[in-house]
This record gives structure tokens, sequence and C-alpha cells, in this order.
């Protein structure tokens, strides 16, 4: 059986950051709200690190990483001033992310299915054609 609390984690962090992002003021520059926001992440994580990694040595711990890190800078950076953005230009909070999320979803089947050779049962296909009415009938 799945665990979980990885789903519960990311379904309750989501909520709160649509509900944070929404709440951003206009004039509030979303440049510097977002480094303030990486700043206090940055600092909660480097805190956990530590806590939770026996005989933590970032040094050695670097090493292991690859591009892979660096580039996930970038497109989180894309990813949430692409959400401030969406609020600032008018979407609900009801039907923005839902809007985001399942066409980002129906890209990553696209890239799962071609690209890494993945399977899609039957009853995921009828899913994705559900994701796809609810897509155009959210934007009527």
């Amino acid at each position: 059986m799945f665990n979980y609390w990885p789903i519960v984690l990311i379904v309750t962090s989501n909520v709160l950051y649509h509900f944070s992002a929404r709440s951003l003021p206009k004039q509030a520059n979303q440049l510097l709200s977002l480094f303030i926001t990486y700043l206090i992440g940055a600092t909660i994580t480097i805190i956990v690190y530590f806590a939770t990694t026996a005989n933590a040595s970032p040094a050695r711990d670097v090493q292991a990483l690859n591009w892979v890190t660096l580039a996930m800078g970038f497109f989180v950076v894309g990813m949430e001033l692409g959400t401030i953005n969406m609020y600032r230009v008018g979407w609900n909070l009801s039907v923005g992310p839902l809007v985001a999320n399942i066409s980002g979803a129906l890209v990553l089947l696209l890239v799962g299915v071609l690209i890494l050779h993945e399977k899609v049962s039957w009853s995921q296909g009828l899913g994705i054609i559900l994701c796809l009415s609810g897509l155009i009938l959210i934007r009527r």
C-alpha cells in the first residue's frame, strides 16, 4: 500500500501556498517577496538538514549533487513568479491553480508516454479525457 504522507504534505502546502500567494498585496514587489520567501525556506531547510542528517557534512553532500539542483532553482522561481502573476492578472483562487496543475499534468503525461515510454491504462486514459473535458468546461 502507498504511503500517503507525502501527498498530504503536498496538498496542505499547496493550498496554504496558493492562499498566501493570492494574498500578496499588489503594491508588494513580487521579486523581493520571492527573495524573502527563499531566504526563509533556505533557513528552515538548513536547520532541518542538520537536525535530520547524521554526521551532516555540507561539503561532502554537495559533491553528490548534479545539474538538476541548479535547474530546479530556476524552475521553482518560474513556477512561483507565474503563480503570483496568475493572481495579479485576475485568475481566481478556485480556478487558476486547477487550470495550471491540470495543464502541467497533461504535459507531463505526454513527456511520460513519448519520452520515458510509460504506459497509460484504459482507466487512466478515461481520467485524462475527463481532465481535458474539465479544462474545457472551466474556461467556458
